[in-house]
């Protein structure tokens, strides 16, 4: 499905109606856009991530919009060249990379909304 490429990244974004989008870098450049269960490999998703990451993604984009004043948020996810296994995640607001994050600091789930 996707072509062989030296630099793989994942991009997140909101649309004009608020709806995530997402979408496959190929060597730094937007090249696919794909369904969150595409991004996880399966045709089915048996252990139901589809039904909350997606809800985080929203709540962080829209925390990075509030943060930088600006709707153009895309926050792109990449496997590290540096070291195995390793994860980085970026935020570009309106073209211009702001800062590198990690994850755990970013996350919020509302446990009392998901006890209910």
């Amino acid at each position: 499905m996707f072509p062989k490429a030296e630099y793989v990244s994942i991009l997140f974004t909101l649309d004009d109606n608020g709806e995530l989008v997402y979408q496959v870098g190929i060597n730094h450049s937007p090249e696919l856009y794909v369904t969150f269960l595409q991004i996880l490999g399966v045709k089915i998703d048996l252990r139901g991530f589809s039904f909350f990451v997606p809800d985080a993604i929203k709540k962080i984009l829209s925390r990075f919009q509030a943060q930088y004043d600006n709707n153009d948020i895309v926050v792109t996810v990449y496997a590290s060249e540096d070291e195995d296994d390793e994860v980085k995640y970026f935020v570009f607001a309106g073209g211009e990379m702001k800062t590198e994050f990690k994850l755990a600091d970013v996350l919020e789930f509302d446990l009392q909304s998901a006890n209910e």
